[in-house]
């Protein structure tokens, strides 16, 4: 798929609104105002997208999302509690 770049994006709106509103023999800033007021009158949809999507229930062999956060080993901060040497005096700095 090629990309096209924004300039290049706006040009073609551009020129695909000026083409419509010749067309449809309208100014453009009415045309642009009549796809707004549509655009904004329309009521929102609070769950749009394919219904495959939308239906997707997920899978039983899959684990719960976080559901093993717990099970994950603690992360260690650089430059705190490097020794893992059980005589290791965490409490002092390192090199003390």
């Amino acid at each position: 798929m090629l990309c096209k770049s924004r300039s290049t994006y706006h040009s073609d709106l551009e020129q695909d609104l000026i083409r419509q509103a010749a067309q449809s023999n309208i100014p453009l800033q009415t045309l642009i105002l009549q796809a707004l007021r549509r655009i904004i009158q329309t009521p929102f949809a609070t769950s749009q997208g394919p219904e495959v999507i939308l239906s997707y229930e997920g899978s039983s062999d899959f684990p719960t999302f976080e559901s093993y956060r717990d099970e994950l080993l603690p992360s260690v901060e650089p430059g705190y509690c490097t020794s893992t040497s059980p005589d290791h005096d965490h409490s002092k700095p390192a090199g003390v």
